[in-house]
Order: C-alpha cells, then structure tokens, then sequence
C-alpha cells in the first residue's frame, strides 16, 4: 500500500530559547514483495541560523513477513549550507505490540491466581 504524509503546516518547536520551523514530505511506494522505496523532502528553520534543507531516497526491507523487523537503507542530499553535503543512513527496526506483552502477563498472573486459590 502506497502512503504518503504532509506536514501542511509548519510546526515550531520550543527547546527552551529556541524556535525551528520545521516542514516535509515523505513517500513511499511497494516496488516487490517485502520492498518499499521511501523518499522524504523536509527543511527546517532555525532562529537565527540558516535553513536546512535536504532529500532522501531510500529502501525498507522486511526480508521475512511473519517477522517484524526490517532493515533499511538511505542516502540524503543537503540543498542549504545548514546541512552537509551527502549523508548515508543504515537502520534496523523491531516491531512489537505493547497490548501483546500486557495481555500475556495478566493471563500469567490470573492463572497464578486461581493455582494459588486451588481452583483449576
């Protein structure tokens, strides 16, 4: 499923003295089972220091679907001064559901429960 998200209106961000706006656009699109091309276009504003602006072109892959995790891959270009040149980025991401982990450890403790009260 292609996706694709917009930051459609800028965002300051406070970090004590500090404000930034900060605006993107990221895409991605499934080329083949367990591949998706993912590219973003963002800036960001700093007060008082120059804009940065950048692109980035990259792959997600989920070598096996019944498990989550997945590796990336990216290579980003600065269009601005505020940024560097080329940056290259490798990732590894593990997926889990909190609800999961919460649901196995309260059927635990109630089966702990009910041993403890000779009920079976």
């Amino acid at each position: 499923m292609a996706g694709k998200r917009l930051l459609s209106t800028p965002k300051i961000v406070r970090d004590h003295q500090h404000k930034a706006t900060i605006w993107g656009l990221i895409g991605e699109l499934p080329v083949a089972k367990g591949v998706r091309l993912v590219g973003e276009v963002n800036g960001e504003k700093p007060r008082r220091e120059d804009q940065r602006n950048s692109a980035l072109l990259g792959v997600i892959w989920q070598p096996w679907s019944a498990k989550n995790v997945w590796f990336d891959a990216g290579v980003r270009r600065g269009f601005t001064s505020g940024v560097p040149d080329w940056q290259f980025t490798f990732g590894l991401t593990f997926g889990f559901s909190t609800s999961s982990l919460t649901k196995s450890s309260t059927a635990a403790e109630l089966r702990d429960v009910r041993s403890g009260l000779g009920t079976h």
